[in-house]
């Protein structure tokens, strides 16, 4: 996250409110000059963990922050100005134990504050097994980052997300593409269970 205070509250609060309890919430500040520090104080949550780090542009620096630092066997992404429905952890975690290692949804796309109504989805989809990269490759990104779980001992096994700034804004395709090379199994879930911010700041 980067001063969106506000956003970051509402990200938060998702991850709250998740019907799967055994989370960790590893928030990473690029050293913001807003209320940050005082949203993540309010929540009172042990489980909710503050890293401060200044990327110099480049998110991927406070991704692997975020990627050493966690303790349980997935990873989960959540930018700040993202969100989640309640179901979102506890429906991943159930596909990645039954052997997918890589698992990801749509999103809904939010243009407006209050908005009430959602229709059009960030979409993803089903790489093909047999030959994933070309897929990836030929088709393009299939997976929204704000809706990836992805086993520990996969994403650190490339090295966390790559923060070489020939790939800004495209890092985490990058990462799909090299953990398909690797083998791991992706699966797409058939469920919309997060919320995507499109409506500026």
């Amino acid at each position: 996250t980067y001063n969106r205070a506000r956003d970051l509250e509402r990200a938060l609060k998702s991850v709250v409110a998740q019907t799967y309890p055994h989370w960790e919430a590893l928030v990473v500040d690029n050293s913001s000059a807003d209320d940050t520090d005082e949203v993540v104080a309010s929540f009172h949550d042990p489980r909710i963990t503050l890293f401060k780090v200044q990327n110099q542009g480049v998110i991927a620096v406070s991704r692997n922050v975020g990627i050493r630092n966690a303790r349980g066997g997935y990873v989960a992404f959540l930018d700040s100005d993202d969100w989640w429905s309640p179901e979102k952890l506890k429906i991943s975690i159930e596909y990645l134990q039954r052997g997918a290692d890589i698992v990801f949804h749509d999103l809904w796309r939010v243009t407006r504050i209050g908005q009430q109504r959602y229709r059009k989805r960030a979409k993803s989809y089903q790489p093909d097994a047999a030959s994933p990269v070309s897929d990836l490759m030929i088709r393009g990104n299939a997976l929204p980052n704000s809706s990836v779980v992805v086993r520990s001992e996969c994403i650190r096994a490339i090295g966390g997300v790559s923060e070489d700034r020939n790939l800004i804004s495209v890092e985490d395709y990058d990462a799909w593409l090299r953990l398909a090379e690797r083998g791991d199994r992706f699966r797409r879930i058939d469920s919309c269970l997060g919320y995507y911010w499109q409506g500026g700041g």
